[in-house]
């Protein structure tokens, strides 16, 4: 049995002269050396390490603190990452990926009653699904505008502007030039609906407009009846970018007020 041992003073071990290494070996083979410089090099080490310190590793953060400067790579065994308040909760959020899919887990263990998911941005909530599946949300990408009937009834010649604003929410829809500006891109929905005044005109006439031309596949409101308070309706779907506007220019005898209607609304946004 070789031994080195010191019954009660310090061990030294020291390699004399210039750049010279302690060297340790195991039947005549080198299995880790220390450096002039004190670099400790060994083919393996055992146990966790856990009272070691002043150890630095670029690759890992350390358990508190830290500053991820490039992409993080979360690759858990299930593939899942677990949030929960504390270490051992059973009320907890998960991360989850499958096959490129990305799956949001709120309050997935089933442990807390009304559970929600809840988006902020600059700290401020934004969105929120609750445990029934409802959306909610201050705008959901959609908006609207709804108009009545002129001030009065009266005969109008392809005007867009003489209808009433009602209400405009958003501020799309411009009075002055009977404007509905779209905000996001988007399927919209537009609709006119007047009823005639035999004392002006028989005829009331509708036609609606994206960007200053005539839409196909809304149609226009037409109606030409010698009796009074005939009425007629059109409306339809449109897809438009943002920044697109739609419009209704309507002429004949539009009864005013509550008789007649136009309305504006976003139905849904896209990317």
């Amino acid at each position: 049995m070789s031994t080195i041992k010191s019954s009660d003073e310090h061990l030294t071990l020291n390699a004399d002269g210039s750049s010279k290494d302690i060297k340790f070996q195991a039947n005549g083979v080198e299995k880790g050396s220390l450096s002039s410089t004190g670099v400790m090099t060994a083919t393996s080490f055992a146990g966790s390490g856990a009272s070691l310190t002043g150890i630095a590793d670029a690759t890992k953060l350390p358990l508190a603190g830290g500053t991820i400067t490039g992409l993080l790579k979360v690759y858990p065994s299930n593939g899942q990452m677990r949030i929960a308040d504390s270490n051992g909760d059973n009320k907890y959020a998960e991360l989850e990926a499958s096959n490129g899919r990305l799956f949001l887990h709120s309050d997935k263990s089933n442990a807390e009653a009304d559970s929600d998911m809840r988006f902020y941005i600059d700290n401020t909530e934004r969105m929120r699904i609750d445990s029934s599946g409802y959306v909610l949300a201050n705008k959901m990408a959609t908006s609207y505008a709804n108009c009545q009937g002129p001030s009065s009834t009266t005969d109008l010649t392809s005007t867009a502007t003489a209808m009433q604003v009602v209400e405009n929410p958003d501020s799309l829809y411009n009075s002055s030039n009977g404007k509905f500006t779209c905000p996001v891109d988007g399927l919209y929905y537009m609709s006119y609906m007047a009823i005639n005044h035999t004392d002006y005109d028989n005829t009331i006439q509708a036609i609606p407009k994206k960007n200053g031309s005539e839409i196909s596949g809304v149609g226009r409101m037409y109606e030409n009846q010698t009796h009074n308070h005939g009425g007629s309706h059109s409306g339809g779907f449109v897809r438009c970018s943002e920044g697109d506007y739609l419009q209704w220019f309507f002429s004949g005898s539009i009864y005013g007020g509550n008789h007649s209607a136009m309305n504006f609304a976003l139905i849904h946004g896209e990317t």
